[in-house]
């Protein structure tokens, strides 16, 4: 009985699972695995420095990969009320987590920086881009910030140390003004 409450287990979250890849228009096929394992979904804003503005942004964390995802608020009502004919969120990009180098958590002296953090993620042999994010209120920044370590550690047979590490806001402020 009890094997059989564990398959049952398993099997609902692979059906949570699907779901969740239903629910992102134009989700990459090659994504979709069963071995893959949702740990965390969280609402944050994006910022583009180029532009100087802010994309509200869900990330869905993986247990190998992150998706970035942009949330489709005109459609929600409509697919509260039509079966989910009309998906969620729209994929916007994909990054493996063997390919984030560091997690930098801004530690904040004022509330213009808090909930802030970025990691510096390495695309090609010598090309680095940095993607800064701001939580939502909602989600508390030092446990994502150690989940998504923690998952990149793991991933990357790393110590966490070499992976996570603090700086002042004020430290943030001078690194972004260049």
């Amino acid at each position: 009985m009890t094997k059989l409450k564990e398959f049952k287990g398993i099997t609902d979250e692979q059906i949570d699972l699907f779901d969740t890849f239903n629910a992102i228009q134009n989700f990459p096929k090659c994504l979709v695995s069963s071995y893959r394992g949702l740990i965390s979904k969280t609402d944050m804003t994006k910022f583009d420095y180029s532009k100087k503005c802010g994309l509200v942004v869900t990330m869905f964390l993986f247990h190998d990969t992150l998706v970035i995802c942009k949330r489709k608020v005109n459609k929600t009502l409509c697919c509260i009320f039509c079966n989910n004919k009309h998906k969620l969120y729209k994929y916007l990009y994909h990054i493996p987590l063997s390919c984030v180098l560091r997690v930098v958590d801004v530690v904040a002296a004022s509330d213009d920086c808090k909930n802030i953090f970025f990691f510096v993620e390495r695309y090609a042999m010598y090309i680095e881009q940095v993607h800064v994010f701001k939580l939502i209120e909602s989600v508390t920044k030092s446990l994502f910030i150690s989940t998504l370590s923690r998952q990149i550690a793991l991933i990357q047979s790393e110590d966490l140390k070499y992976i996570l590490i603090c700086i002042s806001s004020e430290r943030c402020k001078d690194l972004m003004s260049y």
